[in-house]
């Protein structure tokens, strides 16, 4: 997770803007950050549903955080920017950076971080744990409002 590798924030708000089951809203609560905001467009058991996240217009005043519909990924990025006040956390997989389609938000809008995974990551779709291994790659792409100098580093996690 990003916590034991500083890349979160304490000081500052989180807004889950895709929870599901709110495994990761809750994990960050559980580690003493501040999720003043979990929502997701369907009733997964957490947060406020019925959010459309494309609908939300206002600037929030802290950090996104998510793991995205990747059929949705190149839009909720570039939404995720445009509204996080601070810092924009995006899960998905490594080859996100690969794509044509993609290359004008990375081109606009570098992330900060990417930070790809050194393990392979089992990720659950609808919390199915039927799959037993994963051959994705998975990173967190960090990117910071606050620091605009165009510049992305890579940092692996272990």
């Amino acid at each position: 997770m990003l916590d034991k590798h500083g890349l979160l924030d304490k000081e500052v708000a989180y807004w889950e803007t895709a929870c599901g089951s709110g495994k990761l809203a809750k994990e960050l609560i559980r580690l003493g950050y501040d999720v003043s905001r979990a929502s997701d467009l369907f009733d997964r058991g957490y947060g406020d549903v019925g959010v459309d996240f494309f609908k939300c217009n206002e600037v929030f005043e802290g950090n996104l955080i998510t793991n995205p519909p990747y059929k949705y990924i190149n839009e909720w990025i570039q939404h995720s920017i445009d509204l996080a006040s601070r810092k924009s956390y995006v899960f998905c997989r490594i080859q996100t950076i690969e794509s044509i389609k993609r290359w004008h938000i990375f081109k606009n809008n570098p992330p900060t971080l990417i930070c790809p995974f050194v393990q392979r990551v089992k990720c659950y779709k609808n919390d199915d744990t039927s799959y037993k291994s994963s051959a994705v790659c998975y990173s967190w792409f960090i990117w910071d409002n606050t620091v605009n100098n165009g510049e992305t580093k890579v940092k692996w996690l272990i």
